[in-house]
């Protein structure tokens, strides 16, 4: 009997369930036709992008609910409602115009395009009246900087951001400063150009007024170093004025790169040198407050003097000796052997060495970079020693063998000249070795064929002996027979003066 009655209960609980479920999704069905038609009727009132006016009648969280005009009730994001300066302010009862934005779930409200207009606005009312406006570095690129003026994205030129070239336009990034809109177009292919010039440019010249004023040619004055360059260094004096060191004013002696005598942030006692108001421009120097070593060097040292000094430097076309203390002189590669022609001056000499040089000249001059001293060795400078020697063309000597090489034998002729005999002209069978022929010392005969005593080079040859007697026997008849010729000449014209 009992399994006959569980059926039907169940039966009974299962319709129960149904019915209800039914009337759940008739009265959900029911809403949702509300809803829909209630926003079928807004939106065939209101459509996405109209401007409508309200009343800010609560504020709940980050929304506040907006009483529209035509009765309806609308949403908006506080984050929207900023007062100028950028604070949410959110004011029961104050009326407000916004813009649709959606209509999805309810009506939802914006005031992004009022703030945009506005900030555009005044953007173009500072173009028009060409004010100054103020904006944040938000990024650099290789044709300048990216600024942001308020919410309006805008470009300044690298060259109209500095009146010098930024070496180090990263480090701008996130600085406000002032610009001046130079272009300003509005629409979805706008575009907004900033500078600085004109504004750093009015601030030189101010700055140029004061220079005259604050500053005397020979002042001495202190500065702290704001930049070096290729050219020389920054220095700030005050009042926001920079003057500059040149690299020639920065030492005595000879500078490479100006970090090798200053710091950036060193703080430093210049001499002002001179002063180009008109132009902004402040020269300094550090050398002029020392005294100058040259002087005293030239003072107690002249042409033909031997000293030692230190090669601090070697280059293809000589060493540069130290002599004093921010003293150099130039040894060339032709000065520094007297008997061998060098390739390069490290065949001689080498970095670091002491040596003994001679004074060859001295070039005196106010300015740095025109003084010279010119050196040479000992050896070189016997050499080229004034030759107190009487040698001619055609000339027969004898002279003792110096060297043999290659090329040919040297012979020495005086203690301060030598003579060459090419190696065509030794007479010799073409194979022969010299250095069997001609020894080291043994006295040599041959004819001057070329004499150069301000070079200190005389060519001979053994060769042209063998001709010498009949050359000079045919010289001396044609000396002897220009000499009848003029004493005939001369007679002639003797009679014929007594004949008329």
């Amino acid at each position: 009997m009992e399994p006959e009655n569980t059926t039907p209960v169940t039966n009974e609980v299962q319709s129960t369930e149904a019915n209800e479920m039914q009337g759940t999704e008739a009265s959900e069905s029911q809403t949702t036709e509300t809803s829909e038609a209630q926003s079928a009727e807004t939106s065939s009132a209101l459509k996405v992008g109209d401007i409508v006016t309200g009343t800010i009648s609560k504020h709940v969280h980050h929304l506040a609910f907006i009483a529209l005009e035509n009765g309806q009730e609308a949403y908006i994001n506080v984050s929207e409602l900023r007062d100028e300066a950028g604070n949410v302010n959110v004011v029961l009862g104050q009326s407000i115009e916004a813009k649709i934005k959606h209509l999805h779930s309810g009506i939802e409200l914006t005031r992004e395009y009022l703030i945009i207009k506005q900030a555009y606005d005044a953007l173009e009312k500072a173009f028009n009246e060409k004010t100054v406006v103020e904006g944040t570095i938000t990024k650099t690129n290789k044709g300048g900087f990216e600024v942001r003026l308020g919410s309006i994205a805008a470009f300044c030129p690298r060259s109209h951001f500095s009146l010098r070239p930024e070496r180090s336009p990263q480090q701008q990034v996130g600085k406000v400063l002032e610009f001046t809109i130079e272009e300003f177009k509005r629409g979805k292919r706008g575009r907004i150009v900033v500078s600085r010039r004109a504004i750093l440019e009015a601030i030189e010249a101010k700055k140029n007024e004061r220079l005259a004023e604050l500053f005397t040619v020979g002042d001495t004055i202190q500065g702290k170093v704001t930049q070096l360059s290729k050219f020389g260094v920054f220095v700030d004096v005050g009042e926001g004025i920079e003057g500059l060191i040149p690299m020639g004013e920065l030492s005595h002696a000879h500078v490479n790169r100006a970090s090798d005598v200053v710091k950036a942030n060193d703080p430093v006692e210049v001499k002002v040198i001179s002063i180009d108001a008109s132009r902004g421009r402040l020269s300094l120097s550090i050398k002029q407050l020392t005294p100058d070593p040259w002087l005293s060097f030239v003072e107690t040292n002249k042409v033909g003097d031997q000293l030692s000094g230190k090669v601090v430097r070697i280059t293809d076309f000589g060493a540069f000796v130290q002599l004093a203390e921010n003293i150099e002189g130039l040894l060339h590669i032709s000065a520094i052997s007297a008997n061998s022609r060098l390739k390069h001056p490290s065949e001689k000499v080498s970095e670091g060495e002491e040596i003994t040089v001679v004074i060859e000249e001295i070039v005196n001059h106010d300015r740095n970079d025109r003084r010279k001293i010119r050196l040479m060795t000992p050896e070189v400078a016997e050499r080229r020693k004034p030759i107190d020697v009487k040698i001619s063309v055609d000339d027969v000597i004898t002279a003792p063998v110096k060297e043999v090489n290659d090329r040919g034998v040297t012979l020495a002729i005086a203690s301060n000249l030598d003579g060459f005999i090419p190696v065509t002209e030794t007479g010799t069978p073409k194979g022969t070795n010299l250095q069997d022929r001609f020894q080291s010392g043994k006295e040599v005969q041959a004819k001057v064929m070329m004499v150069d005593l301000r070079r200190a080079k005389v060519r001979l040859s053994i060769k042209a002996l063998e001709n010498h007697e009949e050359e000079m026997a045919y010289k001396q008849y044609q000396t002897e027979m220009r000499q009848d010729q003029s004493k005939m000449t001369s007679t002639f014209g003797d009679l014929l003066k007594n004949f008329l």
